[in-house]
């Protein structure tokens, strides 16, 4: 069900985008609106993972706080008065069809663990630690683009 549910709400997230632009309805608080709640979005996602058999606490942690810092880099380069940086891996997309492969391979392997640790747990580390080489790389090109 939630492979599901997360299909559905990322092909929505796409499509409210490109409806807006279709029918010139763009505008600066559908663009906030986006992305608050694409950030509850992850938040649920991350944090359903996290609480789930399969999760890890400090893992989760780490992955939430990887997300945001990523995501909050990008955001307050647009702050400073520069474009938003949406650059590096993993970007929003990036993160979902992870997450989406994770669900799949989760479900037939459920009492594989590997190193101790489920393969969810193992995703929710490598997004948490690549979170924060994305946002220490955002970081650099902001820094650098600052007159």
């Amino acid at each position: 069900i939630s492979f599901f549910l997360l299909l559905a709400t990322s092909y929505l997230d796409v499509l409210d985008g490109a409806v807006a632009r279709k029918f010139k309805k763009e505008s600066m608080k559908g663009d906030f609106l986006d992305h608050l709640i694409d950030r509850y979005s992850d938040f649920i996602i991350l944090l359903a993972l996290t609480l789930s058999f399969f999760g890890n606490l400090y893992f989760g942690i780490l992955a939430i706080a990887g997300t945001f810092m990523s995501s909050y880099v990008g955001t307050q380069s647009q702050a400073v008065g520069m474009k938003r940086i949406y650059g590096g891996f993993p970007g929003r997309a990036d993160r979902l069809i992870i997450v989406l492969i994770v669900i799949v391979i989760q479900i037939f392997t459920s009492t594989t663990l590997i190193y101790g640790y489920y393969i969810t747990s193992w995703a929710l580390l490598f997004l948490g630690v690549a979170g924060f080489i994305n946002s220490i790389y955002r970081a650099g090109l902001a820094y650098r683009s600052i007159a």
